[in-house]
């Protein structure tokens, strides 16, 4: 068996098959076996229909016995359309849908660019989207760390949703008193990543966070940083639903969004970076030159998208960061008192956190599941799936 893996798999009776929702069991060696001899007779297919040709390792299996899913260096591909089925469980219907575009567009992004690394030794995603100067690091890291403020100290099963590579170390220390952190990823190469950091602490999902594939109730804490905005517009909410349902009774889950376009107070103070970006894009037009990377999709929402009649539950407003990173780069300076700035701006978000979540760059909501108010969430969930 695999190192990369507990022996044990204790973490499999949370889990669930992502198309027909029964439990999963690992395969036994024989299984194992039997499953690659269909492979060599290519008699074993993926669920959009083109034939299994890589031999199995190890391989889950839900109880019906129709669906099987690989085990691959310690990462469970729990995805619907990788998943694998004999002939006669083809759904012809869904044969050639794959991800949706814009789920792959993300996916291929991160694989081809963002979870790659630059010749310093930084992730892509990172040299592209934040500030890591050395003026900012304080900053940065005390943002990062005002989301462990919210989550239970300690518990067994934090999910990450979303996870990337664990990008900054600081991410680390959300988990440091889990038994386990969940990492849900569409990319492989990022998973890989990620277990790296975390090895046998860790349990490494490709999965689709609008489907996850966990049972109700059984995760104590759940983070999803900068991550809902690149889902397709129509299922930001159902991505939301999904992390609130696998939470536990009076667990909390947190959640850093961005308001984008929307966050006027940003969008005017970052006005020349605008401009000169504008200029950039032009020049390329005009030369015929390509982008530097795939173009990663982005959809922000306003506020009353949040709203608890479209969720089934509510979500309180805060701040995890007041400005963008285009802002930080274009007045935040060592030469210009930069890190008093900053710790300026710091007290300022931690004062008045509803309001700096409501005109800044990126919101932080908590979801919180209270015993008490169990009942009626349960009737407004069941109001928004009647539609």
């Amino acid at each position: 068996m695999s190192e990369t893996l507990p022996v044990e798999l204790d973490f499999l009776a949370i889990l669930k098959c992502p198309i027909s929702g029964n439990e999963l069991h690992e395969l036994s060696p024989l299984e194992i076996e039997a499953l690659n001899e269909e492979i060599g007779n290519n008699s074993l297919y993926n669920y959009e229909g083109s034939a299994v040709t890589q031999p199995l390792e190890r391989a889950l299996t839900s109880s019906c016995g129709r669906y099987f899913f690989r085990i691959q260096e310690g990462v469970l591909i729990l995805l619907k359309n990788l998943s694998m089925v004999r002939e006669m469980d083809l759904n012809r219907e869904e044969m050639s849908s794959g991800l949706m575009s814009d789920k792959k567009a993300v996916q291929d992004f991160y694989d081809q660019f963002g979870w790659k690394k630059t010749e310093e030794g930084v992730f892509n995603d990172g040299d592209e989207f934040e500030d890591l100067r050395e003026v900012s690091q304080q900053y940065m890291y005390d943002c990062n760390m005002r989301v462990k403020r919210y989550l239970r100290p300690a518990g067994e099963y934090l999910l990450d949703a979303a996870s990337g590579p664990i990008q900054f170390e600081e991410y680390l220390e959300y988990n440091k008193d889990y038994k386990y952190r969940i990492c849900v990823d569409l990319s492989f190469l990022a998973l890989r990543q990620a277990r790296e950091k975390l090895g046998n602490r860790g349990i490494y999902l490709v999965a689709d966070i609008t489907n996850l594939p966990i049972k109700d109730g059984t995760i104590d804490a759940v983070v999803s940083l900068n991550t809902i905005y690149h889902i397709t517009r129509d299922e930001q909410a159902e991505a939301l639903r999904q992390m609130y349902r696998v939470l536990k009774e009076d667990a909390t889950g947190i959640v850093v969004y961005s308001w984008g376009r929307r966050s006027y107070l940003n969008n005017f103070l970052a006005l020349p970076h605008k401009i000169t970006r504008k200029l950039k894009a032009i020049y390329r037009t005009r030369v015929h030159t390509s982008r530097e990377h795939p173009e990663l999709y982005f959809h922000a929402h306003d506020r009353d998208y949040f709203s608890p009649e479209r969720l089934g539950f509510e979500m309180d407003l805060s701040v995890w960061r007041l400005i963008s990173v285009p802002v930080m780069k274009y007045y935040i300076h060592k030469w210009l008192a930069g890190k008093a700035l900053l710790k300026a701006i710091y007290r300022l978000e931690d004062r008045a956190p509803q309001w700096c979540g409501r005109v800044g760059e990126y919101p932080m909501f908590v979801m919180r599941k209270h015993v008490e108010v169990k009942r009626e969430e349960a009737e407004r969930r069941e109001a928004v799936a009647a539609g």
